[in-house]
């Protein structure tokens, strides 16, 4: 971010609420509850750690694609 740090923060924060009262409108209209929420904000690293460590025990393997063009 660059120096509008704070005005970009505010709109991203902006965004999200209106992004989340949608999946809780939508979720509400179908009938479906969740007891917790996951935000990929606070899981991410996790995530990325999990793959890492699978990497590095080969228990995932990485599959290269070349794409032509």
């Amino acid at each position: 971010m660059g120096k509008n740090d704070k005005e970009t923060l505010k709109v991203w924060k902006m965004m999200n609420e209106w992004v989340y009262e949608g999946f809780e409108s939508t979720y509400n209209l179908l009938g479906v509850s969740f007891d917790k929420n996951y935000y990929e904000s606070q899981t991410y690293l996790l995530g990325k750690d999990i793959i890492k460590d699978g990497l590095n025990n080969n228990i995932f393997y990485k599959k290269m694609i070349h794409l032509s063009g």
